[in-house]
Order: C-alpha cells, then sequence, then structure tokens
C-alpha cells in the first residue's frame, strides 16, 4: 500500500507539473515573440523549383541564411516563396504581394524583369530586388539591381578545365539570349583556357532556356560526342554534370555545390553567396539608410563567387597553379591586347560600358548549333518512316488483327456451352479494351501534338479501365454464383 500510495503521490505530482508546464509555454513562448522588435514581410519569384540544385537552390540557400541571422538579431522575417513561375504571371503575383503590404519583393530572373519595373512604378512603398539581372536603362527609386562578376568565376572555371583535359577540348553551355553576361563569361572561360595552353579549344553550345533538362541532355551530349571532357555552364539545373559524370568526364558546377549531389567528376563548383549582399540591402532598410545606399543601384561587381571544396581527383599541383593564377589575375580579366577586339590598348582593361555591350565573342571560340524544344524532339520520338518506327506499326498491326479475329469469333460462336461459360459480354469487353490499347500505341509515333498526347492518354487509359473492370466483374460474377449456398 505504501508504494501504491507513493506511486499515486509521484503520478498526482508529475500531472500538476505537466498542467503547470502546459500553461506557462504559451506565457513563455508569448514573451519570446514580443522580444522581436522589427518585423519584415519578403516575397521571392523563383523562375524554377527551388529544389533544382542549381540557380534557384542558392537562392532558397541564402533566403534560409538571412533569416537564420536577422532572428539573431532580434528581426523576425516572414517570407512568401512562389517557385517555377512562369512569367506571364509574375505581375500578378507581385501586386498580390504589394497589396498585402510586403516590404521587400526579390525576383530571380531576368524573365521577371518587366513586371517588376511596373510594380516599382505602381507600388513606391515596396522594394524591388533584381537578383541575377542587369538592366542597361536607368531603374526605380525602389529597385535595385544585383548581379556578381560571373565572368570572373567563368575564368577560373577555364582554367580549370584548360589543366584537366586530355583531349584539349573543354566546352561551355549557355541559354541562347543576347545578354552581355553570357559572353563575357564565355570571353573569360576562352581567356583563361588560352593563358593555360594555347592548344585548348573551346566548344560552346546554345539552349533555349535557363532550366530544359531535354536540351541540355543534348547540348551536353553534343559536346561529348565532339571529345570534349570538361565543361563548365550557366544553367539553373544538374543535367549537364550528370551527363558529363555519366561519361566519366568531368564537369564545374554552378551555383550550388554539385559534387555533393553528383560524385568526383565534378571537379568543384562556383557558387553564389547571396546572403552577402542582400543582408547589408536589408540592415540598410531597416536602419533608414536604403536611400542613401542602394536605391535605383546597378550593383553588377560583386564579389559574391566563391568555389566548392576541390574533387580528389584534381591533382595538388592543379590546385597550387590554379590558387596562383586566382591571385595573379585578380578580379582584372578583360586586360591587354587578347582583348583588342573590344577596345582594349597598351595593355589596358575594358571598361564598364564595353563590358555592358560585348555581344560577340572571341576568335578562336567554336560556336555551336542553338538547341531548342523543337529540334530536340525530332531526335528524341520515333519517326513513322524509321525502321523501328515501321517495324512497331507491324507489330500493333498484328495485335489489332488478333484481337479482331478473337472478336470476331466470339460474335460466331457466343452461342455454344463454351463461350456461354466464359460470359461473352464480359469477353467483348477485353477485346474492346484491347482494341483501344492497341490503338493509342499508334500515337506514340511521329512528332508529337497537344492532340495525339490526349489520345495516347485517353485511349490507353480508357482501355486498361475497359479490360480490367470486365476480368474483375467477371471474377466477382463467378465468386457470387459459387459461394450462393441456395445454389448447393
Amino acid at each position: 500500500r505504501r508504494v501504491r500510495g507513493g506511486l499515486n503521490i509521484v503520478m498526482l505530482s508529475t500531472t500538476h507539473l505537466a498542467f503547470l508546464v502546459w500553461l506557462l509555454v504559451p506565457c513563455f513562448v508569448s514573451s519570446t515573440t514580443q522580444t522581436f522588435q522589427k518585423k519584415l514581410k519578403v516575397g521571392y519569384l523563383y523562375s524554377g523549383p527551388f529544389n533544382d540544385f542549381g540557380y534557384n537552390l542558392s537562392h532558397e540557400k541564402s533566403r534560409v541564411a538571412i533569416e537564420k541571422s536577422l532572428f539573431e538579431e532580434g528581426v523576425y522575417v516572414v517570407s512568401e516563396i512562389y517557385a517555377s513561375v512562369p512569367p506571364e504571371n509574375a505581375y500578378k503575383i507581385m501586386e498580390g504581394l504589394a497589396e498585402r503590404q510586403t516590404d521587400i519583393i526579390i525576383v530571380t530572373s531576368r524573365l521577371f524583369r518587366d513586371a517588376a519595373s511596373n510594380i516599382s512604378i505602381a507600388y513606391p512603398n515596396v522594394i524591388l530586388l533584381h537578383s541575377g539581372y542587369m538592366p542597361t536603362q536607368p531603374i526605380a527609386n525602389n529597385s535595385a539591381s544585383l548581379l556578381p562578376r560571373n565572368y570572373l568565376g567563368r575564368y577560373w572555371a577555364g582554367n580549370l578545365c584548360a589543366q584537366m583535359t586530355k583531349t584539349k577540348k573543354i566546352g561551355y553551355i549557355t541559354p541562347n539570349f543576347k545578354i552581355a553576361n553570357f559572353f563575357l563569361n564565355i570571353n573569360a572561360f576562352y581567356y583563361a583556357s588560352q593563358r593555360v595552353d594555347p592548344k585548348v579549344t573551346v566548344y560552346v553550345a546554345w539552349t533555349d532556356d535557363y532550366n530544359s533538362p531535354i536540351v541540355e541532355a543534348k547540348a551536353a551530349k553534343y559536346l561529348l560526342d565532339l571529345g570534349v571532357d570538361c565543361v563548365n555552364y550557366h544553367q539553373d539545373g544538374a543535367t549537364i554534370p550528370i551527363t558529363f559524370s555519366a561519361s566519366k568526364k568531368y564537369s564545374i558546377g554552378y551555383s550550388s555545390d554539385m559534387r555533393t549531389l553528383i560524385d568526383d567528376y565534378v571537379l568543384t563548383s562556383l557558387t553564389i553567396k547571396w546572403e552577402t549582399v542582400l543582408l547589408r540591402i536589408y540592415h540598410s532598410i531597416l536602419n533608414g539608410t536604403w536611400l542613401s545606399k542602394f536605391r535605383a543601384k546597378r550593383l553588377w561587381e560583386l564579389d559574391l563567387n566563391t568555389i566548392s571544396e576541390f574533387s580528389p581527383l584534381v591533382p595538388n599541383s592543379v590546385r597550387k597553379s590554379f590558387y596562383e593564377e586566382v591571385n595573379l589575375i585578380g578580379g582584372n580579366v578583360f586586360c591587354g591586347e587578347f582583348f583588342s577586339i573590344f577596345g582594349t590598348v597598351n595593355g589596358s582593361c575594358i571598361n564598364d560600358t564595353q563590358k555592358l555591350n560585348m555581344f560577340t565573342i572571341l576568335p578562336g571560340v567554336v560556336n555551336g548549333p542553338k538547341f531548342n524544344q523543337s529540334n530536340v524532339v525530332e531526335d528524341n520520338f520515333i519517326q513513322w518512316n524509321s525502321p523501328i518506327g515501321i517495324a512497331t506499326a507491324v507489330l500493333i498491326s498484328l495485335g489489332l488483327l488478333y484481337s479482331s479475329l478473337i472478336a470476331l469469333d466470339i460474335v460466331l460462336y457466343s452461342k455454344t456451352k463454351v463461350f456461354r461459360s466464359a460470359s461473352p459480354a464480359f469477353c467483348y469487353g477485353i477485346v474492346v479494351g484491347a482494341i483501344l490499347c492497341y490503338i493509342s500505341l499508334f500515337f506514340w509515333l511521329g512528332r508529337p501534338t497537344t492532340a495525339l498526347c490526349m489520345c495516347r492518354a485517353w485511349l490507353g487509359g480508357i482501355g486498361y479501365v475497359i479490360i480490367f473492370s470486365s476480368l474483375i466483374v467477371k471474377n466477382y460474377r463467378i465468386w457470387k454464383i459459387f459461394d450462393n449456398k441456395h445454389l448447393e
């Protein structure tokens, strides 16, 4: 009884303690929340999925780092995130953010530039940050554009690829947009390779978008077929390094650390620390110095580039040579006679205006094809007149003929004992479903269209449902018959 009584007392005390904690925790949380002296509402528009393991992921990591840092400073940040935003929906989303009294809106792609510019005019109290885009025209007072010196990272990549290549062929893949930043990147990549070894050839392939995996895979395969054994790129995702690693060839990642995702054939990655500049801007907004420091600024020479840890496949001698070149070149990439076509004389460097108007690649770069959804689709689907297309059509036709003969057999002999016991109605259903499935296979041949894709899905799906529903109902009917005790 003493043991029981003691246990009861302990249980009662534990219950009281739990109840007390239950009462006090909300008060504690409430008092903790009240310690935040400032609050920011921030909206993010990502051009692709934030788990793309590339460009958008780098922005997402920066967002988390910024919120953690500001949280420790007593600033409460509320974020609204929109991923894979179609450009035509950007204005409506930003308008909604502005109407909800959002303090800062960050757009991560040039695809949103027009919508962001219009919002900055319509809502002057909202601060617009264009991340990753450099406008050539003046921008509104409530805006700032942020662009790191990507070309510096490309110079590093060109140096490393030129040192690691065995075939003397290295490559670069980039979207086919007339943006000076892209040409700066290509030329920096090429210049670095020539400083290592003038015998190295640089091949360029173009894509139609920042994030188009099927097109990127085609461009990567094109370079591999040429003998390229090291590649860098300006794409959002991880398709290109994955394709090269599958062929045991080198790549240098972009935006995020690709080696942690793929394997050691990713020699290193050019990562971007957006939080470096964004934290400064957030602080300027919070302490009221935004107007004098950042408004209407085009911040495009930002030192946000870093490189991730080297792969074990990179020898120590290459690492040493790499860092020596990085320290030697500093940030002055476009200097000397090598860039005389852009206006450099007597070892001078090109100025910002010349950089922003660089829309030419240097002589010596092998300019490759422009891949897009249209020409890639042609290569990735079976054509009617191809050998495999003809063979497939013949097999489908034989299947249709066989199904039709079975249907005819059921019609002719449906009254016989054998077919009557097999339930002709359900047999018809199975045959009709099979015929629909065979017909749907024809729509997998030839260049796909919206109508053909609809036929693939609907005819095949309906046929499958008819076949298996007939089988299930037929078996259920047999079970009900034999399970009927009155028939015994």
